[in-house]
């Protein structure tokens, strides 16, 4: 798994630059690798239960209240799609697919609680990432 991967480069003792993506942010990695992850560099969505925004703590306690665990990205990005959805089918005022579809590709940008969602030409929604690292132990996000 990555997690044996980032540990034994660190046994290893390789002090050079690790790159990686949004798993670097969340369980089982960060719980099995966080002092390999520190000092890494990745992208993630927006949402992170270390974050000081409002929405994203109330989504992270009531997550916690629960299930007893801490909120991931991919719970915030699943709670997402579900508004993107049920907006789609309030939009096209219908079930039909073709006619949420339609509407799914109408709708443009969306906040959203991982971040900010845009529809791109190609046919698929686009989340804006965020770039973050491991200081002390703790994911930050890059820029501080």
């Amino acid at each position: 798994s990555t997690a044996i991967l980032l540990n034994q480069l660190k046994e290893l003792r390789y002090n050079g630059l690790i790159l990686g993506t949004n798993n670097f942010s969340g369980p089982p990695i960060n719980e099995m690798a966080l002092t390999a992850l520190e000092g890494s560099i990745f992208t993630a969505p927006q949402f992170y239960s270390a974050s000081n925004n409002a929405k994203m703590i109330e989504f992270g306690n009531k997550v916690k209240g629960l299930y007893g665990k801490e909120a991931q990205w991919n719970t915030a990005v699943e709670y997402d799609a579900i508004y993107i959805v049920a907006k789609a089918i309030k939009n096209a005022k219908s079930y039909n697919g073709d006619e949420v579809r339609n509407a799914l590709e109408q709708i443009g940008d969306f906040d959203g609680l991982a971040g900010k969602y845009r529809y791109s030409p190609n046919g698929e929604w686009v989340l804006e990432l965020a770039v973050r690292t491991y200081k002390n132990g703790i994911q930050i996000p890059l820029d501080k």
